[in-house]
């Protein structure tokens, strides 16, 4: 499959390099030059990375962050976008509507745990949306994830999330 990951935080290049290793043909594309994940081919626009794309994996820091890049993807109609930041479920509902006009499939998919799971294949991924959709995202997210669970409709993952957080933040 080919797959491109936008952001190439700790996270982003984990979950990419964990892609490759699974056989995907992975381009990388990151606000900041330079960053690089290991077997993956990097492209220096958005556009670039997400031309021809089957999936394309938004690992950003935040709902403007996804919103920016979403709005300059260059993929075809019916192209599965899955967005694993961490951000609210208004946020994911607006940016679901604008994949949605675009002709894209959109799946929030945020996560529980952190680089050592991804890189283990034991991350937990929370996933909402179309439930063929989020199907077709649990087979990607497989590479890393030991559980992919779904949620329902979009904004229940990460609201899911936000509730895990906070538990963890009183903990």
């Amino acid at each position: 499959m080919n797959v491109t990951v936008c952001g190439l935080g700790r996270m982003g290049t984990a979950m990419a390099e964990r892609l490759v290793g699974a056989g995907h043909q992975v381009t990388t594309w990151n606000r900041t030059a330079g960053r690089l994940a290991p077997g993956a081919t990097a492209s220096t626009t958005v556009a670039e990375a997400t031309s021809g794309a089957d999936v394309v994996l938004l690992s950003l820091l935040d709902g403007p962050a996804s919103r920016v890049v979403l709005e300059g993807l260059e993929a075809e109609p019916g192209t599965l976008v899955v967005n694993v930041a961490t951000i609210g479920p208004a946020e994911s509902a607006e940016l679901a509507a604008t994949a949605t006009t675009a002709g894209l499939r959109y799946v929030e998919a945020p996560v529980l745990g952190s680089v050592p799971a991804v890189k283990g294949g034991t991350l937990c991924v929370l996933t909402a949306g179309e439930p063929a959709d989020a199907r077709d995202a649990a087979g990607l997210l497989a590479a890393f994830s030991g559980v992919v669970r779904y949620a329902g409709p979009i904004g229940t993952a990460c609201g899911l999330k936000r509730v895990a957080n906070a538990t963890l933040g009183i903990a």
